[in-house]
């Protein structure tokens, strides 16, 4: 099930330092890890020389209470506020949530505020753990921050995917995914969207934040996650800076077929979430699952 409105491949697995009081929120820590995927290089925080503060209010959120979340970004070695993030996918932030098991998803985007700082406010439904995915860009590379938030004082459950390649209904509009007979783990897939309403194929999505769709990918276990983009069938491979993806998508008459190009870095199963926007400018999220071989 999909919550909220739906990014540059990147792989993170770490789990690491402890706390922000209450919240249960963790920064993710260890080794930082640069991959260079699509065109983009993705670093942690420290390897793009930045500080990432975190701070969500109210410290105790219970279930379905607006929460406010914020980062301050600052440079490492002088302490100062960075408040002049690059606009990137037409937000200077993307933030990405999703629950322990998997069945809780949102794409939001925190703004800069009086306080200096980039916040947002989000709801959770349900008690449990949800990790954070912020993305920002810094220096021409895409930065991702990843912490834990815990809801209502319990973890909640963990997922227990099963392949589905089902297609999904949303807002009117029917979503499938085709992907290749066997995903293989390591190799490069090219999977495909196909829209139709009634029936009819779709041909009038519209670019949702400077791309045909956004995509995000998170493993079973939670330690592996990709946020990309979809691009027209037939376009080819999606060739953008971190700064430049919304001047490669058409500015009208999208579908019905959106593909994308992906690298499983491992065996199992990985949850995938495709992200549109309709002609009337509703975003609709399906979700799938795919095995990697």
């Amino acid at each position: 099930m999909a919550l909220g409105v739906g990014a540059a491949a990147l792989y993170y697995g770490a789990r690491g330092e402890a706390g922000m009081g209450h919240a249960a929120a963790q920064n993710s820590a260890g080794q930082a890890e640069e991959m260079a995927m699509a065109g983009e290089q993705v670093v942690d925080p420290a390897r793009a020389g930045v500080r990432v503060g975190f701070n969500a209010g109210p410290t105790a959120p219970a279930p379905g209470q607006p929460v406010r979340l914020a980062y301050n970004v600052s440079d490492a070695e002088t302490g100062r506020a960075i408040t002049d993030l690059p606009v990137d996918h037409e937000r200077p932030m993307h933030l990405i949530l999703v629950s322990r098991d998997l069945g809780r998803f949102q794409h939001i985007h925190p703004q800069l505020g009086a306080d200096g700082a980039y916040a947002v406010t989000a709801e959770f439904p349900r008690a449990g753990q949800y990790t954070l995915y912020a993305e920002f860009v810094r220096d021409g590379r895409k930065v991702l921050d990843r912490r834990e938030l815990t809801i209502g004082g319990t973890d909640g459950p963990v997922a227990n995917l099963a392949p589905d390649l089902s297609a999904k209904t949303v807002g009117g509009i029917t979503v499938a995914l085709a992907a290749p007979p066997a995903v293989k783990a390591g190799e490069e897939s090219e999977l495909t969207f196909t829209l139709t309403r009634d029936g009819e194929p779709v041909r009038d999505l519209r670019p949702y934040l400077g791309a045909a769709a956004h995509v995000a990918v998170v493993s079973e276990q939670g330690g592996e996650f990709a946020h990309t983009h979809g691009e027209a069938a037939g376009a080819g491979h999606e060739q953008e800076g971190p700064t430049m993806g919304h001047e490669h998508a058409a500015t009208t008459g999208l579908g019905p077929e959106i593909g994308f190009h992906h690298t499983f870095p491992a065996h199992g199963l990985y949850k995938v979430w495709g992200q549109f926007q309709t002609s009337d400018g509703e975003v609709i999220t399906a979700d799938f699952v795919v095995r990697a071989e």
